[in-house]
């Protein structure tokens, strides 16, 4: 047993810090080429399926960076998680 959640990825081998205010695809854009792969690449990743070409999920983002989701959405311009629609809390239209 390695003690490793196969349902989360594991951490990049190289994780840059995001830098304050950096927008998220050049901090994505950053993490990538630190770790020898191609943007669009991992972006695709990030973003997980069933639509490669949306939005990344800030936990997989998270989970790669070694960071915490809270920590990166202070950080990184432009993260946010997907509103949800809880019971007794509908999304606002």
């Amino acid at each position: 047993m390695t003690g490793h959640d196969a349902s989360r990825p594991a951490p990049l081998p190289i994780r840059p810090r995001p830098a304050p205010g950096e927008p998220v695809s050049s901090y994505i854009r950053r993490l990538a080429i630190a770790n020898h792969l191609r943007p669009s690449y991992l972006h695709g990743y990030l973003a997980g399926p069933p639509d490669y070409l949306r939005a990344i999920q800030p936990e997989r983002l998270a989970a790669l960076s070694g960071r915490t989701v809270a920590v990166l959405e202070r950080t990184l311009a432009g993260l946010t998680r997907p509103a949800r629609d809880t019971p007794g809390h509908p999304l606002a239209a």
